[in-house]
């Protein structure tokens, strides 16, 4: 099988937990034997990945590293990766699509907006929740801030055949997104009870 990771942080440089649990999703993907080429970023002004390290990891260089958060480069990430990889993506026809949180699942929109239709029509996309942003600390949830993630989180939803949450109360948060009861079918973690 052939499959696309999209995650602002994956390989190097991880600042998160984030790209921690991405790095081990690629590896785990790769074990079973599928073909994994992974988007992620790196920091515009960090070095150079060495020729012939992780070449099925395609680098999106960003001017904003160490935040997963709506202050992070996430929409550069998602316009840079689209007009730097969007041709050699369609070339690989992934059948699945793996994307990372919401800045993952935006990136990913960009991508395919940029891809012929018989490309993106044959991809499967899944959306890996690792963390409920719009329930983080400090969030009023009514507040601005935390609007702004109910929207990105919503939309990825959205966007994603399926959706998979780290535990229950995650999967809880983000069936509560959709205001119809529609949301795409999400699935907490097998090991969570």
């Amino acid at each position: 099988m052939r499959v696309l990771m999209v995650s602002l942080e994956c390989e190097g440089n991880v600042v998160s937990g984030n790209g921690t649990y991405a790095a081990a999703i690629r590896r785990a993907v790769i074990a079973s034997g599928s073909q994994v080429h992974v988007i992620c970023g790196r920091p515009r002004d960090g070095e150079e990945p060495a020729a012939g390290q992780d070449n099925d990891i395609l680098w999106t260089p960003v001017s904003k590293w160490g935040r997963l958060n709506r202050e992070s480069a996430w929409e550069e990430f998602a316009t840079v990766s689209a007009a730097m990889h969007a041709g050699e993506v369609a070339a690989l026809a992934p059948e699945v699509a793996i994307s990372v949180d919401w800045t993952g699942t935006h990136a990913l929109a960009a991508l395919m907006a940029k891809m012929p239709d018989h490309v993106c029509r044959r991809l499967a996309v899944v959306h890996m929740n690792f963390r409920t942003y719009w329930l983080s600390d400090g969030l009023a949830l009514d507040g601005e801030e935390a609007l702004f993630y109910r929207v990105r989180e919503a939309e990825a939803m959205g966007r994603a055949d399926l959706s998979v949450a780290l535990c229950r109360a995650d999967k809880l948060a983000m069936e509560s997104l959709s205001s119809t009861g529609d949301a795409p079918s999400t699935r907490a973690s097998p090991d969570v009870g």
